[in-house]
């Protein structure tokens, strides 16, 4: 059944969108493209994009014995490409790490347990090219396009946003610039009136 539900993953990829990004995982997806992750016990679920919710299904069971029970005994061709997927979402990186501490925590409040491996996993075995993702190829692109088509909503998205450095710096040097001139003016403002109180008020 699975795999019936799979099928649509084997679609061709778009030409722009054939690896994934080194600095995209699942916190940026979240802090800079406006993602929401959503954790999922469904297979078949994973990697499933909602364009209208913005919305990402990841699924969370890595532990060898839990992923297979969980599987329904699938190819060992679909657990490997599924565990380099979450392995290229939740690298071993300190940030990544403590935002699935934070995620975890809040999913457990809704009474959804977690599996805490996840985020441990090795380096992906199947690398950054999304052609060597046989069966989750395509919605990897898809991510990866709609994040890449994502604006920044806000100041702190703004600042984390680092995917165009040029643009980035230009912004926050315009930004600093214009903070500067409107603190010099008030500065000139605020000492041409004590200026004119001075000269009416001499004595005081």
């Amino acid at each position: 059944m699975v795999k019936r539900r799979l099928a649509g993953s084997s679609l061709q990829l778009s030409p722009a969108y054939r690896r994934w990004p080194k600095h995209v995982d699942a916190h940026a997806l979240e802090r800079i493209g406006g993602f929401d992750i959503i954790w999922t016990d469904d297979l078949a679920e994973h990697l499933a994009f909602d364009d209208d919710l913005l919305t990402v299904s990841l699924y969370h069971h890595v532990a060898t014995p839990t992923l297979t029970l969980h599987s329904e005994h699938l190819s060992a061709e679909l657990l490997n490409e599924t565990l380099s997927s979450l392995a290229l979402l939740l690298p071993c990186r300190s940030q990544t790490a403590n935002w699935f501490k934070r995620s975890a925590k809040v999913a457990l409040q809704h009474g959804h347990v977690i599996d805490e491996s996840a985020p441990e996993l090795p380096k992906c075995s199947l690398g950054y090219n999304l052609k060597d993702y046989t069966h989750w190829g395509y919605r990897l692109s898809v991510i990866v396009e709609a994040y890449d088509k994502t604006q920044p909503k806000g100041a702190l998205q703004l600042w984390y946003d680092r995917r165009s450095k040029v643009e980035w710096f230009t912004f926050w040097v315009a930004v600093l610039v214009l903070l500067l001139t409107i603190t010099f003016g008030l500065i000139q403002s605020v000492t041409g009136i004590l200026q004119v109180y001075v000269a009416y008020h001499p004595h005081r």
